[in-house]
């Protein structure tokens, strides 16, 4: 859209309030993208934050002006990556849902959200159209190739794969509306954007001292070098 495009080269300007309102616009889903994911409120406003200040610190290398938003969620997802991978010890570390080795204990404990996000997207694959819940079902939770698949279905493999590929899409759709709803039950804090901005800001200030220190130093090694340079013709 022309005014997203507009916000983003003033932001690239220098105007931190034409990235505050990109961030009041987009604020909801990328929290509600990282709930979602890592289902931790916390970690989510600590995602979306860190979201935002890389996608400020990177503006400049969005080369199509009309995908932030799905350049910004791409941006999410790494960071949400980048959470799974740095708790990951925590996992590990965590007690077991059901102690089986305690003699009173049941044979199953309660559901965890792993099996809750399977329920969950099971339940969206039979929401599908029939052409597509069918092609999904087989492939997505039968775990068949597409090959065999396709013959099951008596339809070609290049049909197969666009109904996927349409599968896909809608599920992704749906998964992305749904976080979107679980978001918006938990407000941000109403200084969130000014907690990014000020973030931003910092990031800004460390760039600036990074470069006027490389800055001395390249400027030290060649007065050294002009310095010998002098000795040597005398």
């Amino acid at each position: 859209m022309g005014d997203e495009k507009r916000l983003i080269e003033q932001t690239l300007a220098g105007d931190h309030e034409a990235f505050r309102v990109l961030i009041g616009r987009y604020q909801t889903a990328i929290y509600a993208l990282a709930l979602h994911r890592v289902r931790n409120r916390a970690a989510a406003d600590e995602i979306a934050q860190d979201s935002f200040v890389a996608a400020y610190r990177k503006l400049v290398q969005l080369k199509d002006r009309n995908r932030f938003g799905a350049w910004l969620r791409a941006i999410a997802l790494r960071h949400c990556a980048l959470w799974f991978r740095s708790h990951r010890h925590e996992e590990a570390d965590s007690p077991p849902l059901v102690d089986r080795s305690a003699p009173d204990s049941p044979a199953m404990g309660p559901a965890t959200e792993q099996d809750q996000d399977t329920l969950d997207v099971a339940a969206m694959i039979e929401k599908l159209p029939e052409r597509l819940r069918a092609a999904a079902l087989l492939c997505f939770d039968e775990e068949l190739s597409p090959r065999a698949a396709a013959a099951i279905l008596g339809i070609k493999g290049g049909t197969l794969r666009k109904r996927l590929h349409d599968a896909r899409a809608r599920l992704h759709c749906e998964i992305i509306h749904r976080a979107i709803r679980e978001g918006q039950e938990y407000l941000l804090p109403r200084n969130f954007a000014d907690g990014c901005i000020c973030r931003c800001l910092e990031a800004e200030v460390t760039k600036t001292r990074k470069e006027m220190k490389a800055h001395v130093q390249r400027s030290e090694k060649v007065r050294v070098r002009l310095c010998a340079c002098a000795q040597a013709s005398k």
